[in-house]
């Protein structure tokens, strides 16, 4: 079997998300050709063991949440132990590197397959809210360490920042960076806290605007329904992130059928009332 460009590319992909679905892995890799083309280079791919189709496991939280599964039933996909030594091949990665991240536990796989309907969805909103996606970056590739201390007198801690995922978007000519957190609200209400505290710190430091080229930061937080939105909202107001440009929240429904342009954020340090939702881009 010759590998295609795409054919690597997606396989490149599914290292860095972890899991695809079906439709997730179509859209963003072989949207030029058919469905059914695209089903038939799915079964070349599985015969020759470069990835791995299974069922979403039992329990996974991305089952139910709207905006995320087009169509829950849909086989999902992994790196198979041939596509494994060809990733790290490709990027220059130990292969034990890449093989970590071949994992199907059920909150792995709810997460990757949300931060996939994230890209799936800027991606598709493209020509109709005149932007171009230049790029889309997973957690695996959006690590920003710093160093940081509580006082002058103090030693210095070590410390670091995953967004789920960091998207470029050009716009009028301007590159601008949108932090983008998939939360699942699977996490507690001192894990969130601890994470909104790394990016505090990240800012402070200037670690992550030295990351992101020195642009604006803005934070999206897309979370699985309202009553979460207004939980997370009050947690971010609370908290001090002014080294952030700004910190939105929205609903993967909306985002997923919306776009990231539309007017579908809430920006808790406005305090409004009203729930009002914005255009943060």
């Amino acid at each position: 079997m010759i590998l295609m460009s795409r054919d690597q590319d997606w396989l490149i992909g599914l290292h860095h998300h972890g899991v695809m679905i079906r439709d997730h892995a179509w859209k963003l890799f072989f949207g030029e050709c058919g469905l059914g083309r695209f089903n038939r280079r799915i079964l070349k791919l599985k015969e020759q063991k470069l990835v791995v189709a299974f069922q979403l496991p039992l329990g996974t939280f991305a089952v139910g949440v709207e905006g995320i599964l087009p169509n829950p039933g849909q086989l999902s996909y992994r790196l198979g132990e041939a596509g494994i030594p060809i990733v790290a091949q490709a990027l220059d990665l130990d292969i034990t590197t890449v093989r970590r991240r071949v994992r199907t536990a059920p909150t792995y796989v709810g997460h990757c397959v949300s931060v996939a309907a994230l890209h799936v969805a800027i991606k598709q909103f493209e020509d109709t809210q005149q932007y171009r996606l230049q790029s889309f970056l997973c957690e695996s590739e959006t690590r920003c360490r710093f160093e940081w201390r509580e006082n002058p007198h103090s030693s210095w801690k070590q410390g670091e920042v995953r967004p789920d995922a960091l998207a470029w978007i050009e716009k009028a000519g301007e590159s601008l960076p949108l932090l983008l957190e998939a939360d699942m609200a699977t996490q507690n209400k001192a894990a969130f806290i601890t994470k909104l505290a790394g990016y505090s710190l990240a800012t402070r430091t200037g670690a992550l605007q030295r990351r992101c080229g020195g642009s604006p930061l803005r934070l999206g937080i897309v979370t699985t329904t309202p009553a979460r939105l207004a939980k997370l909202a009050a947690l971010v107001q609370a908290s001090d992130l002014s080294g952030l440009h700004l910190v939105a929240l929205t609903t993967f429904q909306d985002f997923t059928s919306q776009g990231p342009l539309s007017p579908i954020w809430h920006i808790p340090a406005l305090g409004d009332e009203r729930n009002e939702k914005y255009v943060v881009l």
